[in-house]
């Protein structure tokens, strides 16, 4: 996942979802994949996907891209319903909307809402320490995985990979895995070290929660109501 372009989008978008309280899109966030979970009728996925899809495309991703995004969620829930489930024609269907929509449901609320604010958010309602180790933990990943993908192919460049000879291939894998440890380490230290100068005394700090604008308002109403159909029917 290209994380800068994420949070260009999160902090300098100007769409009336940018505008909306953080706390009210976490809340809505909440509702609709709750009501996800639920769904068990494709009248109600397939327009919630379509919605989706378009405020993306809208928000700047491409469908290009988003096909990229949910390529995984695609992929395993179209085998888990196929192969191991064998389900039929229609829940097969409604299985691969709802995993496909879990995960739009998610970019659309990291592209709209930069991700200390969310953080800032989870802060109020669970253990500070659990928060400030989901926070490190989600910037480090992405750092991590771009670090180890242009490890890899600086080794493949001197000749370090090999698609023929399995104990060469199982060495460099010991290589990635090794440096990639290092590298953990050494940026767990440095980020720890930069907060410290910064003033982090544990516990993640943001603004604070007001109540619900027209445009929050507005979410809450349309998320709840798409959980109540979800629940209901």
């Amino acid at each position: 996942m290209k994380l800068a372009f994420v949070d260009q989008q999160a902090v300098q978008g100007r769409t009336f979802l940018h505008r909306a309280e953080p706390w009210s899109k976490v809340v809505s966030t909440v509702f609709l994949i709750a009501g996800i979970i639920f769904c068990t009728r494709w009248e109600l996925l397939i327009p919630l996907f379509l919605l989706f899809f378009t405020a993306l495309w809208f928000l700047g991703l491409s469908p290009a891209r988003q096909l990229y995004y949910c390529l995984y969620p695609f992929s395993f829930s179209l085998l888990y319903g196929y192969f191991l489930a064998g389900l039929p024609g229609a829940e097969l269907t409604i299985l691969v909307l709802r995993a496909v929509s879990a995960v739009m449901t998610l970019l659309m609320l990291m592209m709209t809402t930069p991700y200390t604010e969310v953080f800032s958010v989870l802060n109020r309602v669970l253990p500070s320490v659990l928060t400030d180790v989901m926070f490190l933990t989600y910037r480090a990943f992405f750092l991590l995985l771009g670090r180890l993908q242009e490890l890899m192919i600086a080794i493949r460049l001197r000749g370090g990979g090999s698609t023929v000879n399995l104990f060469r291939n199982l060495a460099s894998a010991g290589t990635y895995l090794g440096l990639a440890f290092m590298n953990a380490i050494d940026l767990n230290e440095r980020s720890y070290w930069a907060l410290l100068l910064r003033g982090y005394r544990g516990g993640l700090e943001g603004t604070a929660i007001s109540s619900a604008g027209k445009l929050g308002g507005a979410l809450l109403l349309v998320s709840i109501s798409f959980f109540l159909a979800a629940v209901i029917l």
